[in-house]
């Protein structure tokens, strides 16, 4: 067991921003693992891989749609509301 943990230790990569988009796919691919296993009973291991990519830019996309309302919501003027009204 030390063993195996050494050499993936060894194996894995130096730097931080890889090792960052490595650990956010493999997270994403065990949340998602109960989506893939359907893909893949409903149209074959072939698809379910050819999605994978396309599953990923997916949730990349949303996260820069997010941080994009985030920042206009927040650079917006906002006007009080009135609880007399």
């Amino acid at each position: 067991m030390c063993a195996s943990v050494v050499l993936a230790a060894f194996y894995m990569p130096h730097s931080p921003v890889v090792f960052a988009g490595f650990l956010i796919v493999a997270i994403l691919g065990l949340l998602n693992n109960q989506f893939y296993l359907f893909l893949a009973a409903k149209r074959g291991i072939p698809f379910m891989l050819a999605a994978i990519p396309f599953h990923m830019l997916y949730h990349f996309y949303n996260g820069l749609s997010f941080i994009a309302g985030v920042i206009r919501h927040l650079t917006s003027p906002h006007q009080a509301l009135n609880e007399s009204d």
